[in-house]
């Protein structure tokens, strides 16, 4: 048993000028143990790491406007197109390096050091939906394609490269193009994509493809097919939740290998609301590990969900519009 303290910070000051966005940040973090973790790495004596990043990003966008399409079969009328570029760069350095560290959590003990350069290019196509007098403004298709450059000396932990706008550090450095896709056919239903192309390797490394579909009265489901080339595997996770009332869901996934034909991993949960706080009591079966966990989440009501693939399953945890909330944009 391992006790452990984690606190992170960030502050950013969004400098605009005309139509240009400059977004300097810093981040801080502090992590510690109860444990030097001596027989894991003979050579640390510290239980504590300090880890720092700083960074910027600089954004624009151009926005034009066709009211000449109309298409009943696609449910498209008129389109606006939003182009938004983006430059950004990125440093990081900490007092223990990753690899001297057990990894409990990925999200607090794998974090990357070095620095990274990320040109990111945006397009987002909008329409015009609903009946005479209630028509409003979707997304209807997104394309998000990014060129990533990790320094020399940032470890590459994986072949399978991965960026993240906005926390950098969890990211899996390289240098690789990351296109990610969603099309929202209608209110209720979305396909998505995701590839990940090596630049160093030159070969596609990862590729994926699925759908997310509401289907009312508190009912959604999605599934994904994954292809991921590096370790030559077929995978398929599927998910639904369910809202029972307003105050209780459940939810399930389950990950399929098609090269083994059986499930890795199957998992459940039950969710109540109250005022304030969301209580999400889960379950999941790891076949791979032979291992059963059991997990319980206390979250405040109005904080972001931490992974962004989690289906929604209360009104207010929910944006269909936004398409990094969508549960498969991000493998």
């Amino acid at each position: 048993e391992v006790a452990r303290f984690d606190t992170r910070h960030e502050l950013s000051a969004p400098l605009r000028y005309g139509a240009w966005t400059l977004t300097p940040r810093a981040v801080g973090r502090i992590t510690a143990y109860d444990d030097d973790f001596a027989d894991y790495s003979p050579q640390e004596n510290d239980n504590a790491r300090v880890w720092g990043g700083l960074g910027a990003d600089l954004t624009t966008s151009f926005v034009r406007v066709n009211n000449q399409v109309d298409s009943s079969l696609w449910d498209v009328h008129r389109l606006r197109h939003i182009i938004e570029p983006t430059v950004s760069l990125w440093w990081a350095d900490a007092s223990l390096d990753s690899q001297d560290l057990p990894v409990f959590d990925e999200h607090v003990e794998a974090l990357n050091e070095g620095s990274l350069l990320r040109l990111g290019l945006k397009n987002t196509w909008q329409t015009k939906r609903g009946g005479l007098g209630a028509l409003r403004s979707v997304d209807w298709l997104t394309v998000d394609v990014n060129y990533v450059k990790a320094s020399d000396d940032a470890p590459r932990p994986s072949r399978l490269g991965r960026a993240f706008e906005d926390r950098p550090e969890l990211g899996s450095y390289g240098e690789f193009v990351q296109t990610d896709a969603t099309m929202w056919l209608t209110d209720a239903v979305a396909l998505t994509g995701f590839s990940v192309y090596d630049i160093d390797d030159e070969t596609g490394t990862y590729a994926s493809g699925g759908f997310f579909i509401d289907h009312g009265v508190g009912f959604s489901t999605y599934a994904d097919l994954r292809y991921i080339d590096v370790i030559d595997s077929t995978l398929l996770p599927a998910g639904a939740s369910y809202r029972l009332t307003s105050k209780y869901a459940v939810d399930g996934a389950v990950l399929y290998d098609f090269e083994d034909a059986e499930f890795q991993s199957t998992s459940a949960a039950i969710s109540r609301r109250f005022p304030q706080w969301t209580v999400r009591l889960g379950m999941t079966y790891d076949d791979l590990r032979d291992d059963l966990g059991m997990s319980i989440v206390f979250r405040p009501i109005g904080l972001k969900p931490y992974d962004q693939r989690r289906l929604a399953i209360f009104p207010e945890e929910r944006d269909y519009r936004a398409p990094e909330s969508s549960p498969l944009a991000a493998p």
